[in-house]
């Protein structure tokens, strides 16, 4: 089964484009530039004084400007079909980093957003220079170079693009060392995050919703009897003991049945399936950014006994000690 038009990041702009005005922020001179396509931000312009800014590109550029300024042909070509599109960009200035390191920092920057407030959005490449197409139009011709980051125009779209708030980036800048550590040091809290990251690079519904469970299965590291014991410890992570704690215990079992439904192939609408990843990638979401700023993955003893009536959070930290944090909401 694979979904066509009606999930298709590109169909989706080209039927709604954005609106976007000129009285922005000149872009940076020079540095790293992340073009983001499908993004819609509350304020225009947040930066963090001039070294990482993340702003709408005006004029947009096409192919043609791309194709010009760009050093590798076969860069360009690929790049090309979604400059039009490029709306926002991520600009990381040589003062914080340069290079690969300062596309590794963008790129981190760019997953903590999905973690965080999982935009439906598309990264196809870091340019040298800003996407602006009055900047690339005063560049000499192919003289900016690029590195190529996701190419995939039938990425899923799956809800109604929301705008990222101020309060969501600042909360990502604040937590960005802390993720980019876990995220480098702790195999169970990367594959996690790649499940949530790119869930929406399937075609197919199904194989979105096993990705997305097997970010979940992978922060508790589950055997034998999985349903009710991943339910519990969900609960116990993001709830605080009560009626809240036992409805989310509840919801995630059901959808967690629901899960077993849609990866073994048996016969579910798609629409039931889109709710159901909806679901899944909130919770997962939540479970990500809880663990990033309780700076580990709870151990399963500490869940235990949170489950059990005691109040502190053993995390496992990414080296293998175990510290306390206390309390778990």
């Amino acid at each position: 089964m694979t979904v066509e038009t009606p999930f298709s990041l590109l169909r989706r702009l080209d039927q709604n484009p954005a609106l976007l005005g000129p009285e922005h922020a000149s872009p940076l001179p020079e540095g790293q530039f992340l073009g983001i396509v499908g993004l819609q931000l509350d304020g225009g312009t947040w930066a963090v004084a001039q070294a990482l800014r993340l702003q709408p590109i005006w004029p947009r550029s096409g192919a043609h400007e791309v194709s010009r300024a760009l050093s590798d042909d076969r860069k360009a070509a690929i790049i090309g079909r979604y400059s039009s599109y490029v709306g926002y960009e991520l600009a990381v200035a040589p003062e914080v980093a340069a290079g690969e390191e300062a596309v590794s920092l963008g790129k981190n920057f760019i997953a903590l957003l999905r973690v965080k407030a999982l935009p439906e959005i598309l990264v196809p490449a870091a340019l040298t220079c800003s996407w602006s197409a009055s900047v690339l139009n005063q560049l000499p011709a192919h003289s900016c170079d690029a590195t190529l980051i996701e190419d995939n125009p039938n990425l899923l779209q799956l809800e109604d693009a929301r705008p990222i708030s101020a309060d969501d980036l600042n909360w990502i800048f604040e937590n960005l060392s802390i993720f980019t550590l876990l995220n480098e040091t702790n195999p169970a809290y990367t594959l996690a995050v790649d499940s949530l990251c790119q869930h929406n690079h399937q075609t197919n519904l199904r194989m979105a919703a096993a990705m997305l469970w097997s970010g979940i299965e992978a922060l508790f590291g589950i055997k034998g009897e999985i349903t009710h014991k991943l339910a519990l410890y969900v609960a116990a992570i993001l709830e605080q003991p009560g009626e809240a704690r036992f409805q989310l215990f509840r919801k995630t079992k059901e959808e967690y049945n629901t899960r077993s439904r849609v990866v073994h192939g048996e016969s579910t609408d798609l629409e039931k399936i889109r709710q159901h990843i909806i679901f899944t990638r909130g919770l997962l979401s939540r479970l990500v950014c809880r663990i990033t700023e309780n700076q580990g993955i709870p151990s399963i003893d500490g869940l235990d006994r949170i489950i059990l009536g005691e109040s502190a959070t053993p995390v496992a930290q990414s080296g293998g000690t175990v510290t306390t944090v206390e309390g778990n909401g």
